[in-house]
């Protein structure tokens, strides 16, 4: 059926979802995470595997999914998706939640059948920077900063709306630079994201790429990040140090 358009508009009332949906090619909702129990999400069922402790958004995964298609192709995306028995049209909702699992799974997967090394992320760098993986409001305030650092502030301030995996917070914030301090929740106890064979320390260094990339915007340097404490050798978080380029 093709709707007309007051039919759609009419369905997206019901729906809660905006009108633009239908050009952007997702669905946006900008609602803070909470973790998420259960098998169903959405409507969607889940494997058990990626239903519990549900702490990701869509739009936090979705750079891995793009990176995924960049190397293997959307054919293949599909047959990934048809193994781990998740929906395709799940990732179509940014604010739908998946638990830690399937980023671990996507990055094994990148490395054991494309062209992806653990320790390089560069590859991620034009992901992270799509549009359509933060969605248009979010996009907009971030194109709006004034610079690299009140850009960064803006997506700290936002974190909730890609995950509640890790609680974010700015320890010193000067005109110049900023200290951020990252401390995984409690129920990440359950994933086994530090000590993986093949990943090692991948998120830690995704993270880094992350706040460098998502600085610039694609707009110029992005922030120079210093490590202070690292939880993935021991400490109970991760603090870095993020500054202009001198």
């Amino acid at each position: 059926m093709i709707p007309s358009a007051p039919q759609w508009f009419a369905f997206c009332e019901i729906a809660s979802i905006s009108p633009d949906s239908l050009t952007l090619g997702y669905i946006e909702r900008t609602k803070a995470a909470v973790l998420g129990r259960g098998e169903v999400e959405s409507g969607f069922r889940l494997p058990k595997q990626f239903a519990e402790f549900r702490g990701s958004k869509v739009r936090a995964v979705m750079p891995f999914i793009l990176v995924f298609k960049e190397l293997l192709g959307e054919e293949k995306f599909c047959e990934f998706l048809e193994t781990l028995k998740l929906d395709p049209d799940f990732f179509m909702d940014l604010d739908n939640q998946i638990n830690l699992n399937f980023c671990l799974e996507a990055l094994k997967a990148m490395i054991h059948k494309g062209d992806f090394k653990a320790k390089d992320f560069s590859r991620m760098s034009s992901a992270i920077v799509n549009p359509g993986v933060h969605g248009e409001f979010l996009y907009r305030h971030y194109m709006d900063a004034t610079d690299s650092v009140a850009r960064l502030r803006t997506v700290i301030a936002n974190a909730r709306l890609y995950e509640c995996n890790f609680r974010y917070a700015l320890e010193e914030d000067r005109a110049s630079s900023l200290v951020l301090s990252i401390e995984p929740e409690p129920h990440l106890g359950a994933f086994n994201y530090k000590d993986d064979s093949t990943l090692g320390n991948a998120l830690c260094r995704y993270k880094q790429h992350y706040f460098h990339e998502i600085s610039s915007c694609g707009h110029g340097p992005g922030l120079k990040i210093r490590e202070i404490e690292c939880h993935y050798r021991g400490a109970e978080r991760c603090v870095y140090e993020l500054k202009t380029a001198s």
